[in-house]
């Protein structure tokens, strides 16, 4: 709690002092988030936690530069072990077509999941053209993530993207993504094992909980001895449609193809929750085509109710199968299907007469469904939630 203290403390001096404040502009939002989560650590045996998080958002403005500081912190009813505070701190400058940055985040656990604590650090770049055919945008990226104690997750990342927008009279909307995205795990490099002649029982240092894994005989199971790089294309046309004066809809298709991919690093360490990418999931690590939908609908008093749904097909080529609990076969890769469903109603009230101060309030529904060959990745999950936020 001590340092968790101090970083917030010296977070909110550098947003104080990092500039002048005259003729400057403050905005500021509190909000919390009270949500029921049937299964946050997304494992195959459910096991609900009531979920409170709190929000604080302070943001600096003179001329085209900006401060911006984000802190939340995560209370669990039934796993208070697992209460955690994030926080970012970043600035930007940003003009009508361009804007570029950097910001830094970190991950503060308490003493008995410390494994989780991280920091990273991330610049970025856009910029806008203006064509009479399309709008195209360049986003360049780079970032670092440092594991206190899970050093071999260490890994920079480096992306490079285009995209393209393109609207109709017909109030049609196509925009098209692509992104060149490298990851590499600075630290990984571990044994190599060679076919084995009768069962071998090992501990491993990456599987779900760093299980035990029996490797079943004439099985050659390869790790990587040089740190594991994943180069990825990534693509996304996304089409956006008009259909009535307050209803409106979008189709998208996703595709991410590894180009290269060298190890067998399985990020899945047991009790994270779904959206730690690197010790869960990373998305740099597999193959996918999602296909999805939504649908946004303007109701009367200027609700927006807000309705998806994606279905994705996943190969992970740098993992094996858990065919039980702990027995792992390194000559079955990973696959998965997943299905995604969500629903969100927003409303926003305006409480003074220069509607500059708004209390925004929402109710999220939310429900995964994921199928694998693998034992460990078979779950479900629901979550629903409301929110209460206030901006000044």
């Amino acid at each position: 709690m001590k340092s968790l203290l101090k970083c917030g403390a010296l977070s909110f001096v550098l947003l104080i002092t990092a500039v002048e404040v005259n003729y400057a502009q403050f905005g500021y939002s509190i909000s919390t988030e009270q949500s029921y989560n049937s299964n946050p650590f997304r494992l195959p045996d459910e096991n609900g936690e009531l979920i409170n998080t709190f929000d604080l958002g302070l943001r600096f403005m003179k001329d085209d530069f900006n401060i911006l500081y984000y802190g939340s912190y995560s209370s669990f009813t039934e796993s208070a072990d697992r209460n955690y505070y994030w926080q970012q701190l970043g600035f930007y400058i940003e003009n009508e077509n361009t804007v570029y940055g950097i910001y830094g985040e970190n991950r503060i656990n308490k003493d008995i999941y410390d494994l989780y604590d991280y920091s990273d650090l991330t610049a970025y770049y856009r910029h806008r053209f203006l064509f009479d055919f399309a709008i195209p945008t360049i986003n360049l990226s780079a970032a670092y993530r440092n594991y206190s104690n899970l050093s071999e997750y260490n890994n920079y990342f480096l992306s490079a993207g285009l995209s393209l927008n393109k609207s109709f009279e017909s109030k049609t909307t196509f925009i098209l993504t692509s992104a060149l995205n490298y990851k590499n795990y600075v630290n990984t490099g571990v044994d190599y094992i060679t076919e084995t002649s009768g069962d071998t029982t090992f501990m491993s240092g990456r599987g779900r909980g760093r299980m035990i894994r029996t490797i079943s005989p004439g099985e050659q199971f390869v790790t990587q001895s040089s740190s594991i790089k994943n180069v990825q294309i990534f693509s996304n046309l996304r089409v956006a449609q008009s259909l009535f004066e307050n209803t409106g809809a979008a189709l998208y298709f996703t595709n991410r193809s590894l180009l290269s991919n060298n190890g067998a690093f399985a990020g899945d360490i047991m009790y994270n929750q779904g959206d730690e990418s690197d010790l869960y999931d990373d998305p740099v690590s597999r193959d996918e085509n999602a296909l999805g939908i939504n649908l946004t609908q303007i109701l009367p008093l200027e609700i927006t109710l807000k309705l998806g749904y994606e279905y994705s097909w996943r190969a992970y080529p740098s993992q094996g199968s858990y065919l039980t609990d702990i027995d792992y076969s390194n000559l079955i890769q990973r696959e998965d299907e997943q299905s995604i469903f969500s629903l969100t109603a927003n409303k926003s009230f305006s409480l003074n007469a220069d509607d500059t101060i708004f209390l925004r309030a929402n109710l999220n529904y939310y429900y995964l469904k994921n199928t694998s060959n693998s034992y460990w990745y078979n779950y479900d999950n629901q979550q629903i939630s409301l929110g209460l936020g206030l901006e000044f």
